[in-house]
């Protein structure tokens, strides 16, 4: 999804780079909407209103960010995987905006309903 300039919306990119807990997908949620799973050197994206958006990343826990955002604006969390119980857990944490589009440039789109994506 290229981000469309000047619609008015906010575009919110999760990117998991890297191969740790490469096996264990997670659930990424948009504001209580899934829009996608993740693995190793994935991303996934949704377009927002403006205001504040909450994100959520699913795995064996549960981590959720609660951000504003402003239209017309790219905003990236990284979604970092370490060892847990029986399986990954994860941590978001809001990325600068440049490094946040170096990791999208590295991975794979499965956004739902994305070419290419499983879902």
């Amino acid at each position: 999804m290229a981000f469309p300039a000047g619609n008015g919306q906010a575009e919110v990119v999760v990117v998991r780079p890297g191969i740790m807990g490469f096996a264990v997908p997670f659930h990424i949620f948009v504001n209580g909407d899934r829009i996608g799973s993740i693995r190793s050197n994935d991303y996934c994206e949704a377009l927002v209103d403006p205001g504040v958006v909450e994100v959520s990343a699913l795995a064996e826990t549960e981590c959720r960010a609660k951000f504003p955002v402003e239209a017309n604006r790219s905003y990236f969390l990284l979604a970092d995987p370490e060892s847990g119980w029986m399986s990954s857990r994860v941590n978001l944490e809001v990325l600068d905006p440049m490094e946040g589009a170096e990791h999208r440039a590295e991975c794979e789109n499965h956004t739902i309903g994305a070419e290419g994506s499983e879902e």
